[in-house]
């Protein structure tokens, strides 16, 4: 249900902050300042709708590419500012191009409390923070290990339950480590916890790793002229409108479907003529996801990318393994459409050169 709910209402911010993206490349200078107001408070409502979900307990995540390196180290400096000065941080991260498909926020979440935890072991006498990643075939592993006072055997069967804390009463509430079991869990990764009584403890993080290309997200229209011709298939009528208006504006030819049915028979007697299919997933008589899988069938080359008013990990996952090049969360930043578009557009070009 809140799952529905979160769809809806995404949908809906996707139709407010387009248009105001859009006024922001056109309107003369007297309503700059609205537009921008606009953008920033439907940024506000997408990050609320998100913590809604969140709190009941839905995958819900702004899931794209990013370089779990460059977020462990933002969450390190972070620490470093309000930990004593008897504890030393070590790092150990792989140089590599080490990108996962999870969510900022949340990773950044997972690494604070974990290091925060370490220092709480070592606050009394001081120790060694050590923080490292390692590229392991398919997978990243991350490894937060302290010199602390270790954990009992009877507690680390326990450590991941709700309201289990160790700590003194106003020192926490016993939901950190079992929040951070959740979301890597939710990013379909595992998370162990080896201690030695006396010794330290150490924490590892198993995550899946991603060849996903990471997109810089642009605050407003990207100028660019585009060449091609896109299907567009989404059911909510003003934001297929939107869509429209907007990718023509920057160059391309559209074709307008508002089902997956509808979509599809167009397709079959014009099989050659789009370049790339925009697609929602969430719509009535077939899904974005069915409707890939025919048109991949009919051409296997075909460009697709998925957009969604609701995200989970694993739908990413079972969206990329059937031939769907991208995978976005409304409400989408047009700029940051235009790149998905020309990314898979130019892998399109790569792939047909190289036969």
């Amino acid at each position: 249900m809140a799952g529905g709910i979160a769809h809806e209402f995404n949908n809906a911010l996707a139709i407010i902050s387009g248009s105001a993206e859009m006024l922001l490349g056109d309107s003369p200078d007297t309503s700059q300042k609205q537009a921008k107001r606009i953008l920033h408070t439907t940024d506000r409502t997408s990050k609320l709708v998100k913590q809604i979900l969140t709190f009941s307990r839905m995958d819900a995540s702004s899931i794209k590419p990013i370089n779990l390196a460059v977020t462990i180290q933002e969450s390190v400096e972070m620490v470093r500012s309000v930990i004593p000065a008897n504890i030393e941080i070590r790092q150990d991260i792989a140089g590599e191009c080490l990108n996962i498909m999870g969510d900022t926020t949340q990773i950044h979440q997972v690494v604070v409390n974990l290091c925060m935890n370490a220092c709480h072991a070592m606050e009394e006498k001081g120790g060694i923070l050590q923080i490292s990643l390692k590229n392991d075939d398919e997978s990243l592993v991350l490894r937060v290990s302290d010199t602390g006072g270790g954990i009992t055997q009877e507690n680390k069967k326990r450590i991941f339950d709700p309201f289990f804390t160790t700590k003194e009463v106003d020192k926490g509430t016993g939901l950190g480590l079992s929040v951070v079991y959740r979301i890597i869990e939710n990013h379909q990764g595992n998370i162990f916890v080896d201690s030695e009584f006396g010794i330290g403890s150490t924490f590892t993080i198993i995550l899946p790793k991603t060849t996903e290309v990471i997109l810089v997200e642009q605050a407003c229209v990207d100028n660019k002229e585009g060449a091609g011709h896109i299907l567009i298939v989404e059911d909510e009528e003003d934001l297929a409108q939107l869509y429209k208006e907007y990718l023509e504006t920057v160059g391309y030819k559209t074709t307008v479907r508002n089902n997956g049915e509808a979509a599809l028979s167009t397709f079959k007697q014009h099989v050659n003529r789009f370049d790339l299919v925009l697609t929602d997933n969430s719509m009535p008589k077939m899904t974005g996801e069915e409707l890939a899988k025919e048109l991949l069938t009919i051409r296997p080359d075909l460009p697709i990318i998925l957009a969604t008013g609701y995200s989970n990990v694993a739908t990413e996952k079972k969206a990329q393994h059937g031939g769907i090049l991208q995978y976005l969360v409304k409400p989408v930043k047009l700029g940051l459409l235009t790149q998905a578009i020309a990314s898979c557009l130019a892998k399109d070009i790569n792939m047909n050169s190289r036969k």
